[in-house]
């Protein structure tokens, strides 16, 4: 049975980018102007993640919650403005390591 694995990174700069340009293309509030500092697992919820945004304005870190598909849609959508191509009909998984987040493309026919 043939079989495809490919991860895609995004560093933290490119992770934010990606939530911050899906939350204007859904018409959702945006986090704040700022600078991805870290990603974790929620730990009320584990279908969520929070996102350590330091502000641009104040310098406080402030933590904004999404979905892990709100993320993975946001990932890849940025791969579709970026050219990256993803199969369709595959099996999509988020990883989170300490500095960057990664889109685990599975194709298994």
């Amino acid at each position: 049975m043939p079989r495809e694995d490919r991860r895609v990174y995004f560093d933290m700069q490119e992770s934010y980018r990606a939530v911050y340009s899906f939350c204007e293309h859904k018409s959702v509030a945006k986090p704040v102007s700022g600078i991805l500092q870290k990603v974790d697992v929620n730990l009320e919820s584990p279908l969520d993640l929070d996102f350590y945004i330091e502000s641009n304005r104040t310098g406080k870190v402030e933590v904004f919650v999404y979905s892990i598909d709100f993320v993975v849609a946001a990932l890849m959508m940025l791969c579709k403005d970026s050219k990256i191509p993803l199969p369709k009909g595959v099996n999509k998984h988020l990883e989170i390591t300490k500095d960057k987040l990664i889109l685990r493309v599975q194709l298994i026919r």
